[in-house]
């Protein structure tokens, strides 16, 4: 357990990265805020907190002021020199997040071709592999799961996902149980 104050509460300690992180914080709040004006309506003869537009502009605005307050407390910590010796490897890490944003597109953009049942089945197990499970139990199991998936949602929940085009391809009665099922 970390250090705490005579009070009992933790400590707050700056990293390295975190003005990094908080002026990242502030831009993208500044970017909402600068976008909310055209996105939400105040309409006349509405109460004010039932305006449509009162709670978002509530919510981004107090993320403007709450990162550029954690931008100016970071800028003004005195130990902020030795907090920037490893700025880059943290924003790397940061980073590396991304990449499975980037399976989950790929994951969106292939299932219309080649259908929900291929899809959730070759990126289970791709993601299986890929975040370092080699076991054929471990993959079997991770190919299982992205079947179960598409059963429950597709079968079971009825969840209206579109068919993959390359289900044109299959005969009539076999395409219509895909398109319904699978």
């Amino acid at each position: 357990m970390g250090a705490t104050t005579e009070s009992g509460l933790p400590v707050f300690e700056r990293r390295s990265g975190d003005t990094a992180f908080a002026a990242v914080c502030l831009i993208l709040s500044l970017f909402l805020f600068s976008q909310m004006w055209s996105q939400t309506v105040w309409q006349p003869g509405r109460q004010f907190a039932g305006q449509p537009g009162f709670w978002p502009r509530l919510a981004v605005t107090g993320m403007v002021l709450c990162a550029g307050f954690n931008l100016y407390q970071s800028l003004m910590d005195s130990r902020k020199a030795e907090r920037f010796t490893g700025v880059g490897e943290e924003v790397f890490l940061w980073a590396r997040c991304l990449e499975f944003a980037l399976w989950f597109m790929a994951y969106v953009f292939a299932t219309p071709v080649i259908g929900y049942l291929a899809a959730s089945i070759v990126f289970a197990g791709s993601l299986a592999f890929r975040v370092g499970y080699r076991s054929r139990a471990a993959l079997g199991m991770a190919l299982a799961v992205g079947m179960a998936t598409v059963i429950l949602f597709k079968a079971l929940l009825q969840v209206k996902i579109p068919g993959g085009s390359v289900y044109e391809w299959f005969p009539d009665a076999m395409r219509n149980f895909f398109i319904l099922y699978l």
